[in-house]
Order: C-alpha cells, then structure tokens, then sequence
C-alpha cells in the first residue's frame, strides 16, 4: 500500500482465493418420505486474486481504515465433489472449461491496525465481495446469473519497505 499525506491510500495484493458452495440433496422414497440419508455436493474453485484497491484511514499509531476496491481473479481449477451414495462410488470432476476463466468483483473492506514499531504494523479486518461476472460459460441448469460473493476476515502483519 502507499499512503499519501492526506490519509488517502492506493494499493494492491496477490492473492490464493478458494470460493465455492455446497449442495446438498434430501433424499426421498417413491412417496416424498425423507430417507435420512441427505448428501451433500461440493463446488470449489481456485483462484488467483488481483485487488486494486484505494482507500482512507485515521488515527496514528492506532488507525482505522476503509478501502473500495476492483478484484481481478485468474481461475486455476474448478472441481465438482460427489460423495459416495450407497453403492455408488464418489467422484471428482473438473468442470473449468465450463467455469468462467476470468472473474470480476467489486471489494468493500474495513479495519484496524496498530503501529508495534516503526515499519511494522498487525491489522485486522473484513471484506465484502461480490462478483460482476458469471460463474459460468454455459446456460446449463439456468445458473447464467451465479455469481460469487463473499465475506473475507484477515489478520495479520504489514511491514513497510520505504522510509516513511
């Protein structure tokens, strides 16, 4: 990050980011019956994140800070988990070719941090995320609309590599 003298600041990260969803099934019998035997289906997907953020903080050694931001994510793989059901074997399938390869979303975060000494800083703070883009490529199933969103809590330490 680079903070400016007004307290405004620009920055950017490299990021890993994991999003994806459960499914889950309730099985029933001929009648509508639950079975009890519910199954559960996993969609995960693995990004590379990009965020380009601009923001404003206050305070000194203590400070608090909010950042608006664009996030571009580069999909590294996406996989459909299916667990094992009686006697049919699990699976795992990847589905990236029908999962948009470039994602998207705006980024809203809030935060605090502490000054521990001079260049170095622990902070903490939550994100909100929402997708611009289609998860999909393909209008299978009606999910042309899906997108990602999420919420985002981080901790950690900062070190500054300029003089101020």
């Amino acid at each position: 990050d680079y903070a400016f003298k007004n307290n405004l600041t620009v920055g950017t990260e490299l990021l890993y980011a994991q999003n994806g969803f459960n499914n889950e099934l309730f099985l029933t019998d001929q009648f509508g019956v639950p079975l009890g035997n519910n199954v559960r289906f996993h969609y995960n997907y693995d990004y590379v994140s990009i965020p380009v953020k601009a923001g404003y903080s206050i305070g000194n050694r203590v400070k608090g800070f909010a950042n608006l931001g664009v996030v571009t994510s580069f999909l590294l793989s996406a996989k459909h988990i299916i667990p094992e059901m009686g006697q049919i074997a699990g699976a795992t399938y990847d589905f990236s070719d029908e999962t948009s390869t470039i994602d998207l979303s705006g980024r809203l975060e809030i935060g605090a941090s502490y000054e521990l000494k001079s260049k170095v800083m622990i902070l903490t703070s939550v994100a909100c995320q929402n997708s611009f883009t289609p998860l999909v490529t393909k209008n299978e199933y009606g999910a042309s609309d899906t997108k990602h969103y999420g919420l985002t809590f981080s901790a950690g330490v900062k070190y500054a590599l300029g003089n101020n």
